[in-house]
């Protein structure tokens, strides 16, 4: 077993604030300032020849494709479920890449190797993350302040496959408590507790890190945990069972110390109404992250820039600006 190796980051990101009219006194407002401190440890264990890219049939046909065909399949039990009034909705937007060689919330499409294991462990903070805003100049900030958690847990198998498992929890959700709040549209959070878990599986079809392009497939299977948890949660999580397919890409460039990866998926989960005008859905995900690797002989620093959001699929949500939240996240990893 080789050394441990350590990395410690910190990050800033801003979305851009959007006032958007919903027919009562109250509108949405999208504002978010938020502050991520990451840590993660990673064990290799051994090392395996790697072939150059697999074709999609091969992959599917692989026990890493089958692993993530599981995946797919359970998605679909979720899809068309019915609209609910409740605002049991995941108000972070934040979710940790799977890699410790990711990024921040880009994710490469790189795999780890065989029998390698990661860990590792974010804390987000969030200023205003939800505030409604009358017509007149007015603010009601439901969720003033948001911090939060995120533990991450990766393992390598055959070269091509990454299982991994995450579990959030809300330290701190709250309103600002000397703000107005009788006539704005949405309810209150209902205080800290645990988020919903996730579960899921990337396959590599085709390419290695020395190569100019990788391309990946991955899915993730979100479980209401927040939900079985604390009933009565607001803002922590959502009610039922949700899946999230994704298309990883990345393009490599400088003997792979330059990185650029896009991810393209779609979230498939119960619609809940957040307030009258808003739903929160089934949604479009995208994103494209920067990532560039400072080497020398005993460290390295990576500095990433990622730009990523969502956008909701129904009928009066696609490019909505009150369903399209958008993040820039800039910042710096430093391992040994």
């Amino acid at each position: 077993m080789s050394r441990p190796s350590g990395w410690a980051g910190l990050s800033r990101s801003h979305t851009k604030r959007k006032r958007v009219p919903d027919g009562t006194r109250f509108a949405f407002l999208g504002w978010l300032r938020r502050i991520v401190y990451y840590f993660s440890v990673g064990w290799d264990r051994g090392s395996a020849q790697r072939g150059r890219g697999m074709r999609l049939e091969q992959a599917t046909g692989s026990p890493s494709g089958r692993a993530l065909a599981v995946i797919f399949i359970a998605m679909m039990a979720v899809w068309g479920a019915s609209t609910t009034v409740t605002a049991q909705i995941d108000l972070n937007q934040f979710r940790p890449s799977e890699r410790t060689k990711d990024g921040f919330a880009i994710s490469t499409a790189d795999d780890m190797g065989h029998a390698k294991f990661g860990v590792q462990v974010y804390i987000d903070y969030g200023d205003d993350p939800l505030v409604f805003a009358d017509g007149s100049g007015g603010e009601a900030d439901v969720v003033a302040k948001q911090l939060t958690g995120h533990l991450q847990l990766s393992v390598g198998l055959w070269d091509r496959l990454i299982i991994y498992l995450g579990a959030p929890y809300h330290i701190i959700l709250e309103e600002d408590s000397s703000d107005d709040f009788s006539s704005v549209p949405a309810p209150l959070p209902a205080g800290s507790g645990f988020g919903d878990t996730w579960f899921g599986a990337r396959v590599l079809l085709y390419g290695q890190t020395q190569d100019v392009f990788q391309v990946s497939l991955q899915g993730t299977l979100n479980f209401q945990t927040a939900e079985i948890a604390d009933g009565t949660q607001r803002y922590r999580g959502g009610p039922s069972i949700g899946g999230h397919p994704e298309l990883l890409f990345t393009f490599n460039f400088i003997e792979s110390r330059l990185r650029l990866s896009g991810n393209l998926g779609y979230w498939i989960r119960e619609d809940q109404k957040l307030s009258p005008a808003v739903n929160v859905g089934d949604e479009l995900t995208y994103g494209i992250g920067l990532i560039f690797s400072a080497l020398n002989k005993r460290h390295k620093v990576d500095l990433l820039v990622e730009w990523f959001g969502r956008t909701g699929t129904g009928q009066s949500g696609f490019g909505d600006a009150p369903e399209s939240p958008m993040e820039v996240l800039a910042g710096a990893k430093y391992h040994h």
